[in-house]
């Protein structure tokens, strides 16, 4: 009679393997995109933005934009919620990656629908530095700042072309107020403006470098006309 016999170190070699491609995934997830108007593609300020069945969620800031964080599951669901318009919960794909970018175009509810005051005077961009306060901000003089003009101006290639005299290995980067770990996320159309403090005793107290004393880099983004 024949018998089908494992060796000890074959199984334990296999478990092993097992529980490294196991391992592979990251045990959190970190969620973050865009939400704009369905009718008008422009940002969606204040929108709440959660994980279906976790307590924490995010507000988006006023360009739009949102990072949260979860653990990593099957049946990811994330929900967003904004006065005016239609609630939307969709289930997202998570797989290897440690972030996911999600954008969503809500719905406006035609019942609640409030009337948009615009500006002539002012662009576009011009109005939505000044909501974030980069206006008033730039108007103390305490940091560096930059805008659209000084895109058209120096004509760079990339955004890491445009920064690079600001971003080191320690320097913590902001895009729309989000702490990110680098700028592959956006675009040379998308940048807005940005406010470059070198120390942390020129920066903000919500953008101050908590990891080192070497700068932190705000980028404001828009919607690219």
């Amino acid at each position: 009679m024949r018998h089908n016999c494992v060796s000890p170190i074959l199984f334990t070699l296999a478990l092993g393997a097992g529980a490294a491609r196991a391992q592979t995934a990251p045990a959190t997830l970190v969620i973050y995109g865009l939400v704009t108007d369905k009718a008008t593609g422009q940002p969606v300020a204040d929108a709440r933005v959660s994980i279906v069945g976790y307590d924490g969620e995010s507000n988006t800031s006023a360009t739009g934009r949102f990072a949260l964080r979860g653990a990593r599951e099957a049946g990811v669901e994330i929900r967003v919620q904004r006065i005016g318009y239609r609630e939307v919960q969709r289930p997202i794909s998570i797989g290897d990656s440690a972030r996911v970018r999600v954008d969503i175009a809500l719905e406006p509810a035609p019942a609640e629908l409030s009337a948009v005051v615009t500006s002539a005077s002012a662009s576009a961009t011009a109005r939505l530095l000044e909501s974030t306060g980069f206006t008033a901000r730039r108007n103390r003089g305490i940091g560096h700042f930059g805008d659209r003009d000084e895109i058209e101006r120096t004509k760079p290639t990339s955004v890491r072309m445009f920064f690079h005299q600001y971003v080191r290995g320690c320097t913590m980067i902001f895009i729309d107020g989000v702490p990110l770990r680098g700028l592959s996320d956006i675009t040379l159309d998308e940048i807005a403006g940005y406010e470059w403090y070198s120390h942390n005793a020129q920066a903000p107290p919500a953008w101050v470098n908590k990891m080192a004393d070497c700068g932190s880099l705000i980028v404001w983004t828009r919607i690219p006309e």
